[in-house]
């Protein structure tokens, strides 16, 4: 980091918080997904693995990362969709004018 210059610096943070974005939003999708397996799981599962329900979920993490994860996941996606919807009802005759009759997706 020393070598590095100033502008350097700032576009590499630039591009490591991209980055960490990324990772975070796919990380935070697998952990919806795996919630959604978890907790599909019934008795019989519990009792094929010989396991009992809060042993299992202890050992997965699931109070502790799955949920927390899966949690910011589903609140990253509300936020998209409100956007999506504010954009949509803010979406006017000007805005046809401007971009030639396309609506955003």
């Amino acid at each position: 980091m020393d070598k590095l210059e100033g502008n350097e610096k700032y576009e590499l943070g630039v591009e490591v918080a991209w980055l960490t974005k990324e990772q975070g939003e796919q990380v935070s999708f697998l952990a919806l997904v795996q919630k959604e397996v978890i907790e599909g799981w019934i008795d019989a599962d519990y009792a094929d693995r010989e396991v009992d329900r809060a042993i299992a979920q202890t050992e997965v993490g699931f109070t502790t990362t799955i949920l927390p994860l899966a949690d910011i996941h589903m609140e990253s996606e509300g936020r998209k969709s409100k956007a999506k919807e504010r954009l949509e009802a803010s979406w006017g005759e000007v805005c046809e004018d401007l971009v030639g009759d396309l609506m955003p997706l």
